[in-house]
């Protein structure tokens, strides 16, 4: 009976309402207010959304691929591990064609740890990684990977190996090189997170850099914006945008911005944003034994063993090889440097003006025996191991100016020949820059350049406002994934810089270091040179001169 009564009373109530909405309310008025609706929960939606709508799309591949059956058992019986990683400063470059990166680094070891060979692919971004895991095309994947709930659907993430913080990198002011009355734009500065309020960050959607971007517009109730970036950019692309006015502000990995702003000198990175994350790899969901083998090996390293000791030699202990300026114990004379002799003597070998082998030099260590770079290159003329042993020299004997800058001057003349033959570049001024390009980037990134200029309908014989420009820009993705490419990302503006310096400074000495000064044998005791170009700048040099004519007698 209680049953029959409550059910007459929904009975009566549904009838009821239905009347009114049918004698109050036209029809298109319920139309519109349906409409109106659902157009505000998917704002909603689209704006809260921890991952954006249109990330989603790129990974529809993925949620198709079921993950090869590939376990630890198989990789050991294959004898190689295969890694993956997306280029960038942290991860994985190519240096003077040496690999080199601290993921890199620390996959190795583990691959080394295993007894197996390593070897390494490069993919273009996230999605591309995991389609390489699961593919069986790789089987771990490193590169600052922060667990999170979207990408758990395609792989599975390790323990953690240490820890990032993300920071907001925005300009300091600086000096323009051409213009020294001039300076980059510096946008309002951001000392805290409140300041962000009514600015807009750049970011790359599906990153955990947007992540926090949505946490800060959050906090900031709705009045932080975002301008998204090809999902192809990485940080380094970011750093290169800010520092070059495109951007205002990013969002990045702290050691990336620190790594940036030793090429760029103009990046402020010191606002940590969010919290400290934990970084970890990925492998395959049905990888089971490998992430067992894989953690078991990161906890055994990551605070005391070799991760630490990767972690410091990257992030802690990295210094540029030689500081700009003047080398204190530059002795006083007539020549270049108190290596003025060896110089000679093996420039002879290549039948160069020894002031240009001198430039070289001077660019590459300031003259310091004892210069190492970061990446392990060493001695007057910055030779990598790997090369010198080419040569049959071990690397501490770099440290011997004599056998620096003969083997320095021996790769030299392998680059020469390389040029030389099959008449690659008719003009031998042209020649010159390409060979010093090579000295600095590798014959590989160089010859991309130009196949990136002759696709583009450029010269690619010429070096000035021509394969110099497609090299500057090997850093882009729009360009270092061009199907010409074969040897992928560079940094180009740094052989870009190093070919002007070079010529620039052989210039210099040109009119003001003569070309039969000859040099004291023992360049131990010489009381050798000292060049007043290292402090004067060229064209200071020149006005001087012409204003007023050196008494060399005066020099000493």
């Amino acid at each position: 009976m209680h049953l029959c009564i409550n059910f007459e009373r929904q009975l009566f109530l549904k009838e009821k309402i239905k009347h009114i909405i049918q004698s109050n309310l036209e029809p298109w008025k319920v139309i519109l207010f349906l409409g109106s609706l659902a157009l505000l929960l998917w704002l909603g939606i689209k704006m809260y959304s921890s991952e954006p709508v249109e990330d989603n799309s790129r990974y529809a591949r993925l949620r198709k691929l079921k993950p090869v059956d590939v376990d630890f058992d198989k990789i050991k019986l294959r004898g190689k591990l295969i890694g993956v990683t997306i280029q960038e400063s942290t991860h994985f470059f190519l240096y003077q064609n040496k690999g080199m990166g601290y993921e890199y680094e620390v996959m190795e070891a583990f691959a080394n740890h295993l007894g197996v060979e390593f070897e390494l692919k490069i993919a273009k971004n996230k999605e591309e990684a995991i389609f390489f895991l699961n593919k069986g095309m790789a089987d771990i994947y490193a590169g600052n990977l922060v667990v999170n709930d979207f990408d758990s659907d395609f792989m599975a993430f390790t323990d953690y190996y240490r820890f990032i913080n993300y920071v907001l990198v925005q300009r300091n002011e600086i000096k323009k090189i051409d213009n020294p009355d001039d300076t980059i734009a510096v946008a309002k500065y951001i000392g805290s997170t409140k300041d962000l309020a009514g600015q807009v960050i750049f970011s790359s959607p599906g990153s955990k850099s947007y992540e926090i971007y949505q946490s800060l517009r959050v906090l900031l109730g709705n009045r932080l914006f975002s301008k998204s970036i090809d999902p192809d950019y990485n940080n380094d692309d970011v750093c290169r945008m800010v520092s070059t006015e495109v951007a205002d502000y990013g969002i990045v990995e702290e050691h990336t911005a620190y790594i940036n702003n030793l090429y760029y000198g103009n990046l402020d990175y010191h606002l940590k944003v969010g919290f400290p994350q934990m970084v970890s790899w990925g492998v395959r969901k049905n990888g089971i034994q490998l992430q067992q083998e894989v953690n078991k090996w990161l906890r055994a390293n990551r605070d005391t063993g070799i991760i630490k000791r990767l972690e410091k030699k990257w992030f802690a202990d990295r210094t540029i090889a030689t500081t700009f300026g003047i080398n204190p114990q530059q002795p006083k004379g007539l020549g270049i440097s108190r290596y003025d002799y060896l110089i000679q003597k093996y420039a002879r070998e290549i039948d160069w003006d020894w002031r240009l082998v001198a430039a070289i030099v001077w660019q590459e260590s300031r003259f310091n025996p004892n210069a190492t770079s970061f990446a392990g290159a060493r001695g007057l003329m910055q030779v990598m191991p790997s090369t010198a042993n080419d040569y049959g020299v071990s690397a501490a004997e770099l440290y011997n100016p004599e056998t620096a800058i003969k083997t320095g001057v021996r790769h030299l003349k392998t680059l020469i020949n390389y040029w030389d033959s099959g008449n690659k570049i008719w003009h031998p001024g042209q020649r010159i820059k390409f060979i010093i390009a090579s000295y600095n980037a590798g014959i590989g990134h160089v010859e991309d350049a130009r196949r990136l200029a002759a696709y583009y309908n450029a010269s690619d014989q010429i070096w000035d406002k021509s394969v110099e420009y497609y090299l500057y820009y090997l850093d882009n993705p729009q360009f270092y994934n061009h199907p010409v490419v074969q040897y992928g990302y560079c940094r180009g503006k740094e052989p870009y810089g190093y070919v002007k310096n070079i010529v620039a400074k052989f210039l210099h000495w040109g009119y003001s270091v003569d070309y039969y000064y000859q040099a004291p044998k023992d360049y131990k005791d010489a009381n050798a040179p000292w060049v007043r170009q290292f402090i004067l700048d060229y064209e200071e040099e020149l006005a001087k001169k012409q204003a007023t004519p050196v008494n060399r007698t005066e020099v000493n």
